[in-house]
């Protein structure tokens, strides 16, 4: 059975309209992805803003000279600074053990060979 002209002007204008509706969706996931962006963008200025607005509040610096003098709720959670400065000591020794090496065995002759028999 041969294919008539108007069956291939008929698949083409099938596939010219699926072109331009994957185009469409493309551009609309871009779209989409870079409003995204924009907004979270956007947030995260807003949330940096209001960390300097309240690092100027007068009643945060006086919460903060409270706790840097002992005062605060954080008193009391380590029962002695030795102890958080060995335990941070030792976190630190953990961090910079280095890495244990990972060997890679190559066979030269891979992907050389290929057997068509069996």
């Amino acid at each position: 059975m041969a294919i008539q002209p108007i069956d291939l002007s008929t698949v083409y204008s099938q596939m010219d309209k699926m072109g331009q509706f994957n185009a469409s969706q493309v551009q609309n996931s871009h779209m989409a992805n870079r409003a995204h962006m924009e907004k979270t963008a956007q947030q995260d200025t807003e949330k940096a803003k209001t960390v300097q607005e309240s690092s100027k509040n007068k009643e945060s610096n006086d919460i903060k000279a409270d706790v840097n003098q002992g005062g605060g709720a954080g008193q009391g959670l380590l029962e002695d600074s030795g102890e958080a400065e060995k335990k941070v000591m030792e976190q630190t020794e953990e961090a910079a053990k280095p890495a244990p090496k990972l060997y890679e065995i190559r066979d030269p002759n891979l992907g050389q060979h290929i057997d068509l028999i069996g």
